[in-house]
């Protein structure tokens, strides 16, 4: 009786383990049918099949530590009649799980959407961002009570189904009883079962249990990013998050945790230097042109280098961008310091690579950086001036900013007309705001966020002057419907309203200079499929009619927006003036052309992510020179690396003086 009562219990923690099994596998199909689009051409179905195989492995894990809590009582069941315990406990286990999995499929599925990834360390913007905001906004840009209604419903047809298929087991009292008479086969039976959930639940049967590198099983990046489940995929971004976090960190950019050996690669150095500041120390080699005396750095919400490309010419939406590119310097081979608008303004900001930390709430950052670019243009004799059109308390950027040495922080809250958008006043307002709060008598640092190129796109850009009602003839076949022309309007719009900008300020204020940006790539493209420069890439437009005088002299030039701050302190510094840099000048005829962003570099022929892919640039020149791919990775590296030791140990990391850099 005891035996019959553990085989049966089993039996249904079976039937749980397959039910969630199921249930994690189907999502995932429907997520690889819903962005089938994003596949490569070169896709098999044997790569499907091999992705969705993989997963089952993943699903298996986590259903195995699902149905645990159940095993163990069934188990107990061999000993002590606990009948109903085992059963109550079963269907609390599968009605908590299925009603779960609903809803995070629901979150999972537009998270997909808007970054094109399972969860990453963007999820962990619900604690660090505005949740309001978010939620807001999802509700307003997806149809969110429909997916929540259609959710619940059919979960409820599954729990339904679900809990009647649990209730008996497959092979009932009268049968155990007749073939398991042996107490020898009783024991082996029981010994082997237990032995398939141990596999089961390490998802293998081999020398380890299933990994985060087994996700990377076919060629193609986007059918890997599919592999994980919703549950596993939460998991490794909170111990990637937590490894980070913590003092071994560094091993992440560093496996040997030799920073010294890493500054001396980066910074280009053969000798041994105190700390890490004096690594980053420069000497401007003075401008010979006039020094502007109102500096701005502008970043544009999504700011995309694609719309610059030839092929994309007739869908004019940077007009502006252009123009002033024409009289100033646009650079196309560029990237963004991060993916992420607040991770690319703690960087912009600080002067220090981002390194997964969430650098605007470490202990560190409530103190100026020596890179902080607000502290370095004060030296210089500039009023700094934060401009952002939002919420000062999102990802407390009021403190942050004001903390790294900000003279005045202005966000949404001063400017007034505050629209239905969540994130902040329209452009337009912002820079209104700007105009009449700027005097001609201070010379001024302006760093400006700008919010209106973002979800919901509620702007009415057509009324606004926004012409196309339908996509050019000769991009109809590049386009296929999936982002809403509007969604391209807000771009266009964010365009008109910074080159307006630009001739007020020049109509008003005395020799201005111009850094433009974007935080980061859109994620909105014309189709499921940009390349890799497409999405990774960023302009940069440097204009300044007084400032810079012979920009066509400047030519295949790259880099990532590290470079701005010392390309506009040598503009606006005398000779010999120290100042604290990770990034180089831009104009340095000297310097070198590349660019470290998040995960990627780029050079004016080549760009290349973290796992060695390389593109050759649409606007690259002929005969151009391939690039070395394991020291473009060391490089990268030790760029992150010391990123990372700066903000969380510090110039010089704790320990003896003569073995100051040894982790």
């Amino acid at each position: 009786m005891r035996f019959n009562r553990f085989f049966s219990h089993f039996q249904k923690d079976i039937k749980l383990m397959l039910i969630c099994m199921a249930c994690l596998t189907a999502y995932r199909t429907f997520l690889v049918t819903r962005f089938s689009g994003h596949l490569s051409d070169t896709v098999t179905s044997g790569d499907i099949f091999l992705a969705l195989a993989i997963g089952t492995r993943f699903d298996s894990f986590v259903s195995g530590y699902v149905v645990l809590p159940c095993l163990i009582f069934s188990i107990i069941s061999g000993i002590v009649g606990i009948d109903r315990i085992c059963n109550g406990l079963r269907r609390t286990v599968a009605v908590v799980f299925l009603s779960l999995s609903s809803l995070l499929f629901v979150v999972n599925y537009l998270f997909f959407i808007e970054y094109k990834d399972n969860f990453n360390q963007w999820i962990f913007g619900v604690i660090y961002d505005d949740f309001g905001a978010v939620v807001k906004t999802t509700w307003a840009e997806y149809p969110l009570f429909t997916l929540s209604a259609v959710a619940f419903l059919t979960i409820a047809v599954i729990i339904y189904v679900s809990l009647k298929f649990l209730r008996d087991p497959w092979l009932g009292e009268e049968f155990v009883t007749e073939k398991f008479k042996n107490t020898a086969v009783k024991v082996l039976s029981t010994a082997f079962l237990l032995v398939l959930f141990v596999f089961a639940i390490r998802g293998s049967v081999g020398k380890r249990p299933v990994a985060l590198r087994d996700a990377g099983i076919t060629p193609d990046v986007f059918l890997n990013k599919l592999v994980l489940n919703p549950y596993s995929a939460l998991v490794y971004a909170i111990e990637h998050y937590h490894k980070l976090s913590t003092a071994k960190g560094i091993r992440e950019y560093l496996p040997d945790g030799d920073i010294e050996k890493a500054a001396q690669l980066f910074f280009n150095k053969n000798e041994s230097l105190p700390d890490l500041d004096a690594y980053m120390t420069r000497r401007a080699k003075g401008y010979n042109g006039l020094p502007p005396r109102h500096v701005f750095l502008i970043v544009m919400e999504s700011f995309s280098s694609w719309p610059l490309l030839k092929k994309y010419e007739s869908f004019d939406l940077l007009p502006n961008c252009k123009q002033l590119g024409k009289k100033g310097i646009l650079v196309k081979a560029f990237l963004p310091a991060a993916s992420g608008t607040m991770t690319s303004l703690a960087a912009l900001v600080t002067g220090l690579p981002e390194v997964g930390v969430f650098t605007n709430y470490q202990e560190s950052a409530r103190r100026p950086f020596p890179t902080s670019i607000a502290v370095q243009f004060k030296k210089l004799g500039y009023q700094t001036n934060l401009f952002y059109g939002g919420y000062l308390t999102w990802q407390r950027i009021g403190d942050f900013c004001g903390a790294q040495g900000f003279d005045n922080v202005y966000g949404g809250g001063n400017m007034g007309a505050w629209s239905n958008n969540e994130w902040g006043v329209d452009d337009g307002v912002l820079f209104e705001f700007i105009l009449k709060t700027l005097r001609s008598d201070n010379p001024s640092f302006n760093l400006i966020l700008s919010t209106s190129n973002h979800p919901p796109y509620d702007l009415p850009v057509h009324e606004l002057g926004f012409s196309y009602e339908q996509i050019p003839k000769n991009l109809r076949t590049e386009y296929d419907g999936d982002v809403p022309l509007k969604v391209f309007g807000h771009l266009w719009y964010s365009d008109k309203v910074i080159g307006e900008f630009v001739y007020e300020i020049e109509q008003t204020l005395p020799c201005p200079v111009f850094a433009i940006t974007g935080d980061h790539w859109s994620r909105k493209f014309l189709n499921s499929k940009p390349s890799l420069y497409e999405r990774s890439s960023v302009p940069l437009l440097l204009y300044g009619k007084e400032v810079i005088k012979s920009p066509t002299s400047f030519e295949r030039l790259a880099g990532s927006h590290l470079d701005i701050m010392p390309t506009l302190i040598e503009l606006s510094a005398p000779q010999g003036f120290e100042y604290f840099s990770v990034g180089s000048n831009l104009l340095d005829f000297d310097g070198q052309r590349i660019g470290l962003g998040v995960k990627k570099i780029i050079t004016p022929d080549f760009v290349m992510d973290k796992t060695g892919k390389i593109e050759l640039l649409p606007f690259a020149q002929s005969g151009a020179v391939a690039l070395d791919i394991e020291k473009m990775k060391t490089l990268l590296n030790a760029y992150c690396g010391v990123g990372w030791w700066r903000i969380m140990k510090g110039a010089s990391p704790k320990g003896s003086r003569k073995n100051n850099f040894t982790f």
